[in-house]
């Protein structure tokens, strides 16, 4: 028992936690979904797997969440404002949202989503970020 107890101690010490503040929610309509990606194949594709995916009620203003239990590694995280609750980022004809989002590191391009280069952070504990809505 001796022997696997420090292994257990060690374990736990691995799982960090990712405090998001979310600036610029337009409104309190519907909710933001945060997803949180381990790899570039999934980040920020419709029905993508997701290392820890969230929704929380939207509130105008800033907002803080925690994503908490989440490994060491390298992640990137993508949310967006689903202001009708439809579960999905909303888009017009063009194929541009017109729902908020945002990536982590801020990323912005205008004409295309961001790469999980782009967005990519080392999570090794604790990590704070700041994350812009764009409309």
């Amino acid at each position: 028992m001796r022997k696997v107890l420090p292994w257990v101690i060690v374990s736990m010490l691995g799982a960090g936690e990712i405090e998001i503040t979310i600036e610029g929610v337009k409104n309190a309509n519907g909710e933001l979904s945060i997803g949180l990606y381990d790899e570039a194949k999934a980040f920020a594709k419709p029905n993508a797997k997701v290392v820890k995916g969230v929704f929380v009620k939207a509130s105008q203003g800033t907002m803080v969440v925690k994503l908490v239990n989440i490994p060491d590694g390298v992640y990137a995280v993508s949310l967006f404002h689903d202001q009708n609750s439809n579960q999905k980022l909303d888009t017009n004809f063009l194929g541009m949202p017109i729902e908020g989002y945002g990536f982590s590191n801020n990323v912005y391009p205008m004409f295309r989503s961001a790469s999980f280069e782009e967005a990519r952070f080392e999570l090794m504990g604790t990590k704070e970020m700041s994350i812009s809505v764009h409309y």
